[in-house]
């Protein structure tokens, strides 16, 4: 489970929902949670930052990546956003909450993104390695 959350917190940061301009780095992290819950990878490829697709590949390898690291029945609960900081283009937001899986044992985690202003719409850029506990 640890490597599935590892992958999956890693590659959240390469691909996050789509945010329309008006949106907070803290809203663009939330849906981004919301979306995995709901295995939307489609919605969570289209608003990773440009340099984060192209690090990832092509969309079909992103999104297989992404269901092999978030399987059907796993589930983010108990988040929440901690923290935000925007300087300019770019913004830090801190969340914690819960990793549920499917015959798997829960992990807390406590995760840092790093997201950037793209054609007026935070973008997930960068995340850091998520402290875990059980």
């Amino acid at each position: 489970m640890v490597a599935v959350l590892t992958l999956l917190l890693i590659l959240a940061a390469a691909m996050s929902v789509s945010a329309c301009g008006g949106e907070s780095p803290s809203d663009v992290v939330g849906k981004v949670i919301e979306a995995y819950n709901q295995q939307d990878f489609n919605a969570i490829y289209d608003a990773s930052s440009q340099t984060l697709q192209q690090a990832a590949g092509t969309r079909e390898a992103a999104i297989e990546m992404l269901q092999v690291s978030f399987p059907p029945g796993a589930e983010i609960v108990d988040y929440e956003i901690t923290g935000e900081n925007i300087d300019g283009d770019r913004a830090t937001v801190t969340w914690t909450g819960t990793v549920k899986g499917v015959d798997l044992p829960e992990q807390k985690v406590d995760t840092e993104v790093q997201l950037v202003k793209e054609n007026g719409e935070w973008k997930i850029d960068q995340q850091s390695s998520p402290d875990q506990s059980s």
